[in-house]
């Protein structure tokens, strides 16, 4: 993952956080929207005729969308996807609601991705 944005849409909708005293948010439940517009280039070549949103692409809409969360001035560090599975395709234009739990250390947050009421990729990140 670079720390360069994709031109996905992100924006931050709901959070329920516990707070250290000095009230920056330390762990809890988070949701975000992410969605990937038609015109975003790397649909020109998966598949074409057929553009469905490549994981790498909805991965990395996911850590942007969980650094606007954490509101960190950088983009915290992704040191590894401990699991990713996405469990039905993701076409351009739609709103997925991306579901996040933020451990005690942000350390460790582990996300689901909703359509609806349908779960199309659920995983985890080490940070």
């Amino acid at each position: 993952m670079s720390s360069q944005k994709t031109s996905a849409e992100t924006h931050t909708s709901k959070t329920k956080a516990q707070t250290n005293p000095e009230g920056s948010a330390v762990s809890g439940a988070f949701a975000s929207e992410v969605v990937v517009p038609s015109d975003h280039p790397s649909l020109a070549g998966h598949f074409p005729g057929r553009p469905v949103v490549p994981a790498v692409v909805m991965l990395d809409a996911v850590h942007s969308a969980l650094s606007g969360i954490l509101q960190s001035r950088a983009r915290p560090a992704l040191r590894s996807i401990r699991v990713a599975k996405f469990l039905q395709p993701v076409l351009p234009g739609q709103r997925i609601e991306v579901r996040f739990k933020l451990d005690a250390t942000q350390s460790r947050a582990t996300f689901e991705g909703w359509r609806g009421t349908v779960r199309v990729f659920e995983g985890s990140f080490i940070l």
